[in-house]
């Protein structure tokens, strides 16, 4: 399996990140790269260093989350945790071939439900179309429906008890 769907895209992807966008962006590598001195990301930190709208976040946790109008990541689990506690989408790009049976959630995480994007021209799209309020509603509909969600605990306890009761379960 790939680590990283978009590993040798990094540099491409940034510059055409501050060609087509007004974002800041929060370069955020995976832990186990910023905490080795990976080379590859020692590269991509040096090419960026002087750039003002770049950022190189090595925090651990996910702080990021409290500043960060959207997350763009290759195909990631961290995309569903950052959607589901922010509402706010995520914008996969992977433009090497992933297949998994979490493929077919991603419209439901990601910008516009588009899921996943394979070429540049595929993310100027999704940019140029940003709807954040209209995500935001999916993204909630899309969490409330698969998470144990605490804010509605009391009614499924409720149903739970009541199908207990009329031998159901």
């Amino acid at each position: 399996m790939n680590l990283n769907l978009f590993a040798g895209f990094e540099n491409s992807l940034i510059e055409w990140l501050l060609e087509n966008t007004t974002y800041n962006i929060s370069f955020r590598a995976h832990p186990m790269n910023f905490q080795n001195n990976h080379t590859f990301y020692q590269l991509i930190k040096s090419k960026w260093a002087n750039e003002s709208r770049v950022r190189f976040d090595e925090k651990m946790g996910n702080d990021f989350c409290n500043f960060s109008d959207l997350l763009l990541s290759d195909v990631s689990t961290t995309a569903f945790t950052y959607s589901f506690s922010t509402l706010r989408p995520s914008v996969l790009f992977a433009p090497l071939q992933f297949q998994s049976p979490m493929a077919r959630y991603f419209p439901s995480i990601t910008a516009g439900g588009g899921g996943i994007c394979r070429c540049l021209k595929e993310l100027k799209m999704v940019f140029d179309n940003l709807n954040l309020k209209q995500d935001y509603k999916r993204i909630m509909e899309f969490r409330d429906s698969v998470v144990y969600n605490v804010g509605h605990s009391e009614e499924v306890i409720i149903r739970q008890i009541d199908a207990i009761l009329k031998g159901k379960i």
